[in-house]
């Protein structure tokens, strides 16, 4: 019931309702004070009444159908699903994205076109794209495709409507970029995808210290376009330096260009850009998230450089603005990484709460949930990461990871296909759809998966090996444990996904305390996501080993459960010191 009221409130039935009972009231007087001086006839009041009535219900039925918009009259869009985490509506929708049209307030900012002489300079052109969809992904009121699904249409050829249907918006914003000594043209325009309108377009010739200028006033136009409002000051560039804004679109440049050698170049340029203006909050929060990152990937002689250079970098984002998302998802992402879950919980769930358009605020956020065995909480968040990003591989494959864990194996597959072929391999997640038919004990699927694992190596070193050794013995458990045992014994090389291989065929091979040893063998390892592994189906027998408590003990999720109040799926309290394991 609380349900048709809300709908009802949105769809202004109500305020249709008593503005057609005051017109009517009033009409129906002028028509009893004007019969008898115009000598009507005695029928007219009384057929004017009856119309009146009659036309009430009309005008609900078309309140509640049709709404008016920045474009017109319109038939009303149902009501989005609730964002919030802790909905039980969120848990039980869809794996795949319901085919529903874009919301009108919705845009794509397509990578501009280096217009420059010196090819060189497409880093330029990237960031001023970057940086307009950043902006515009601070508007609450506005969806916004995130970055590495908008920049794969980089140099596109093909039509606006296609690639606005790909990344689920109504809008596209697109342009170039031309520099030239101090000199830049910044050309910019915002097109309706349904047919191709340019609603707003517009060209810039500034100087190259304008560029924020421009970009604040691209983004305004934009907004205004679609009839948002924006609050004071929600649109500003974080610096008016411009070498330090230059330096941090070459690091940022940098960093998205490859991997771990690519980082540590993105590092240094960076910190140029800190140097450079230290009030400058996106290059240092940058710095930091690169950190952050190069330190879970590089050798651990480097680990004390990245943690001084992350820790720098999110003391002087704290001292610049402690309260913005950006820095609260950092700081979280730092406690994290020190263990500390229950303060990093409640930073990431503030970010997210303020920023529910951010790729990397979201991503962290049903990471944690997930790791805290918070399944469902993290489906939902994952559901909005998903529709920020739609041709982004990362999500499509953690949300298939999670509804496998959630025991939504169907949901799974579908899933698993789904990010398969955003990455162009149907192959490519045959590792985590092998789990979901040893879980199912599928043995027709599970000589499917081998065989295609058996196809690829994934430079894991002895993953290969592992899987080729399981394949020959699938049917003598002993002499599969005995493979996995002398794995794990000489586990001084092994990384943590290797451990938890280890840990899934113990469980198949009904191990659980091999698969629980080789699980703690991860603790104090840079590992995310691995936990939310421990959460699996498969694990259900693992989870009732009064070793288990204690792993989770040590890992900070009791300390998590307690002082959030928000205890995982599969777990419940007992009294104030204990708790049991109930799935």
């Amino acid at each position: 019931m609380s349900g048709l009221l809300s709908e009802l409130r949105r769809r202004n039935v109500f305020k249709v309702a008593i503005v057609y009972a005051i017109v009517a009231w009033l009409i129906a007087q002028i028509i009893t004070t004007v019969s008898q001086p115009l000598h009507l006839p005695e029928w007219f009041a009384t057929a004017v009444i009856v119309l009146l009535v009659a036309g009430f219900p009309i005008a609900l039925i078309i309140a509640w159908a049709f709404e008016r918009s920045p474009e017109g009259i319109r038939r009303t869009t149902p009501a989005k699903a609730p964002d919030a985490a802790d909905t039980d509506e969120a848990f039980e929708s869809p794996a795949l994205p319901v085919d529903a049209p874009p919301a009108v307030a919705s845009v794509a900012v397509l990578p501009f076109v280096n217009m420059s002489s010196d090819p060189e300079q497409e880093y330029f052109s990237d960031g001023i794209s970057e940086e307009l969809l950043n902006q515009l992904a601070k508007v609450r009121d506005l969806h916004v495709a995130g970055r590495t699904s908008s920049f794969q249409f980089k140099g596109h050829v093909g039509d606006i409507a296609n690639i606005a249907a790909k990344l689920k918006v109504a809008h596209v914003l697109e342009g170039s970029v031309r520099k030239a000594g101090n000199q830049v043209r910044v050309t910019a325009q915002l097109i309706k995808a349904a047919d191709g309108y340019h609603l707003w377009s517009e060209t810039y010739d500034r100087e190259l210290d304008d560029i924020f200028g421009i970009q604040e006033e691209i983004a305004h136009a934009v907004t205004g376009a679609l009839s948002i409002t924006l609050g004071v000051g929600d649109l500003k560039v974080g610096t008016r330096n411009v070498a330090a804004y230059d330096a941090f679109l070459a690091g940022r440049a940098q960093y998205h260009s490859g991997g771990p050698e690519d980082w540590l170049a993105a590092v240094e340029v960076l910190r140029k850009a800190t140097r450079l203006d230290p009030e400058f909050l996106d290059a240092q929060v940058m710095l930091a998230n690169v950190a952050n990152n190069a330190l879970n990937m590089l050798p651990p002689d480097r680990s004390e450089e990245f943690i001084r250079i992350q820790k720098e970098a999110v003391e002087r984002a704290v001292a610049i603005a402690p309260d913005a998302p950006e820095v609260l998802c950092v700081r979280g992402l730092q406690e994290q990484t020190q263990g500390h879950l229950l303060q990093s919980g409640r930073m990431l769930e503030e970010a997210a709460r303020r920023a529910s358009n951010d790729s990397v605020v979201l991503q962290s956020w049903s990471t944690l949930l997930a790791e805290t065995g918070r399944i469902r909480d993290s489906l939902a968040v994952m559901r909005r990461w998903v529709r920020v990003e739609p041709l982004y591989i990362q999500p499509a494959y953690i949300l298939a990871m999670t509804l496998e864990t959630a025991g939504e194996a169907d949901q799974a597959m579908q899933q698993y296909e789904v990010a398969g072929r955003l990455q162009g391999n149907s192959n490519a997640f045959a590792g985590p759809q092998l789990v979901v038919a040893l879980n199912q004990r599928d043995r027709p699927a599970i000589e499917a998966g081998l065989e295609k694992m058996l196809q690829d190596d994934l430079g894991v070193t002895g993953h290969l090996e592992l899987t080729k050794a399981m394949c020959d013995h699938l049917d003598e458990p002993e002499a599969a444990l005995a493979v996995l045992r002398r794995t794990l014994a000489d586990s001084g090389h092994l990384g943590a996904l290797m451990k938890s291989v280890i840990a899934i065929w113990a469980s198949y091979f009904g191990d659980d305390e091999l698969a629980l040893e080789a699980y703690r063998g991860i603790v104090g390892m840079p590992a995310r996501m691995i936990w939310t592994v421990v959460w699996r189906p498969l694990h259900r027998q693992m989870r009732q080993l009064p070793g288990f408590k204690e792993l989770v003990r040590d890992l900070g999720l009791v300390e998590y459960w307690r002082g959030t109040g928000h205890w995982g799926d599969y777990v419940r309290p007992v009294g104030e010191d204990d708790f049991e394991i109930v799935g």
